[in-house]
This record gives structure tokens, C-alpha cells and sequence, in this order.
């Protein structure tokens, strides 16, 4: 019987992917004409720049395509993040509303009384003692932070995202650590991160 997760059925896979055979063969014409022009040592920088412009044009038409065939999976999975959502909502404002009152409360040994055991808290004897408490961050200034400090632990992605962002707003400005060169208009190159990013358990 349907539910108020119920939704029309969808054609197989093999049946809807069927229709992007066309795009397999133009996609894979066109990547090895892109791949041999990189290695003809005569290339142009026009032949460059049209074959790149191509690309870019047979990207966007093959991401068109998928969200054709992704759209109705979209919409089931909205349709599941809405019947979860009101309760993961509901446990994190009572959460955070919690979390904030505790802020003002003294860290102090709990009244025997208090000490409840539960399905979610078995290890009355730690409680004993008083509760655990760890330091939290609630607040940021960039114009105070240790940029150096955190230098170990800033992810490559991290790092990409905010040269990239410099750039933007820069129009390319040089910036120290950052080699950059000049390419046709087009043209993506992978970012390489170098120097030992911080990892769990090791030091700094």
C-alpha cells in the first residue's frame, strides 16, 4: 500500500542511459582529438583555445543530460530529507539551547539524586565526580587569528578555495607561495598543495 514516501516507478537504468549513447560517442571523438592535439608539438594557442571552448560546450551538454536522469532521484531524496528534517531540527535547537544555558553553569558533582541511569548514559560511576567538560569555540575574529598557528592544519581544499577566492577579487595579484602562469582562455590545471599537511595524531 503506498506510503507518504510512495513515488511513481522509473524506467531501468540501462533503459534511460540508453539515450546518452549519442553523447558517449561525440564525448569520447572529442577527448581523443583533444588528447592528440596536446601531444602535436605544433600546436597553437587558437587550436588550444578552440578545442578547449568545445570541451567546455560538450561539458556542459553532458551535465544537462545527467540532471535529466538525476532530477526524479532529486526530488525522492527531498522527499526523505523532509520527513527527517523537522526531527534532526527539533534535537539540534534543543541542543543548542542546552549547550548555551550550560555556559552558565558551574561545573559542580551532581546530587545522587540526579544520577539517573538511561538507555543513553550507562556510566553512572564516572558522573559521580561531576560532569566532563571540554572547551568549545564560539566565536572568531580574523582580523586577531594566528594564521601561522594554523598553517599545519588548513586542508588543500582549504587552501585552493581561498587562493582561488584572492585571485577572484585580485584579478590575479601575485602572492607569496603561489606560482602562477599564463595560459589560453579555457584551460583548467590541477592545483598541487605542497609541504606536509598536519594529520590525526602527529604532532603540529
Amino acid at each position: 500500500m503506498p506510503n507518504d514516501l510512495s513515488h511513481s516507478p522509473m524506467p531501468p537504468l540501462p533503459d534511460r542511459l540508453r539515450e546518452t549513447a549519442s553523447l558517449d560517442r561525440k564525448t569520447a571523438a572529442w577527448c581523443d582529438r583533444a588528447e592528440e592535439l596536446a601531444r602535436d608539438p605544433a600546436m597553437t594557442a587558437a587550436q588550444a583555445a578552440g578545442a578547449l571552448a568545445h570541451l567546455a560546450r560538450l561539458g556542459q551538454e553532458v551535465a544537462a543530460r545527467r540532471l535529466v536522469l538525476t532530477r526524479p532521484l532529486g526530488r525522492r531524496m527531498d522527499e526523505i530529507r523532509g520527513w527527517f528534517a523537522p526531527l534532526e531540527d527539533r534535537i539540534k535547537a534543543a541542543r543548542s539551547a542546552l549547550s548555551e544555558a550550560a555556559v552558565l553553569v558551574t561545573p559542580q558533582a551532581p546530587h545522587p539524586d540526579d544520577l539517573i541511569e538511561d538507555e543513553h548514559r550507562t556510566d553512572v560511576t564516572a558522573l559521580a565526580e561531576g560532569p566532563e567538560t571540554h572547551r568549545c569555540t564560539v566565536a572568531i575574529h580574523r582580523a586577531a587569528l594566528d594564521l601561522e598557528a594554523l598553517r599545519p592544519y588548513f586542508t588543500d581544499h582549504a587552501l585552493k578555495t581561498a587562493v582561488a577566492r584572492h585571485g577572484m577579487a585580485t584579478g590575479q595579484a601575485p602572492l607569496s607561495g603561489v606560482r602562477q602562469v599564463d595560459v589560453v582562455a579555457g584551460a583548467t590545471l590541477a592545483v598541487t598543495v605542497e609541504g606536509q599537511a598536519w594529520t590525526p595524531g602527529r604532532e603540529g
